[in-house]
């Protein structure tokens, strides 16, 4: 908290500065302007947040709004491998505009 600043006030202004679709990545990365003891809050992600980077994701990557792109797949189903090549090109054009894509592959 600063001194002199109402909370009201720097929440305003971090929603402000918060990237067009982020508020929705909160659910995944931690929301900051959360208590730290409320369900969803930036402290109580912090696990998440770990396995995100033990995936490779930087700091910079928790800024950016997070894409998730849901892909029917399965090893054993030859004929699915057209969409996993569709989610990596969907994927580099989401890095292309300032997203972080997330990819799930969903059950066939």
């Amino acid at each position: 908290v600063v001194v002199g600043v109402p909370r009201a006030t720097m929440e305003d202004k971090r929603q402000r500065t918060v990237a067009p679709g982020k508020k929705y990545s909160y659910a995944v990365t931690g929301d900051p302007s959360k208590p730290e003891s409320a369900s969803g809050s930036h402290a109580k992600m912090t696990c998440s947040r770990a396995n995100f980077r033990a995936a490779g994701w930087k700091e910079e990557d928790f800024k950016k709004p997070v894409i998730t792109i849901g892909v029917p797949y399965s090893n054993s189903m030859p004929c699915n491998n057209k969409f996993v090549e569709l989610a990596d090109l969907i994927a580099r054009e989401v890095e292309q505009l300032g997203g972080k894509p997330h990819i799930a592959y969903t059950p066939v």
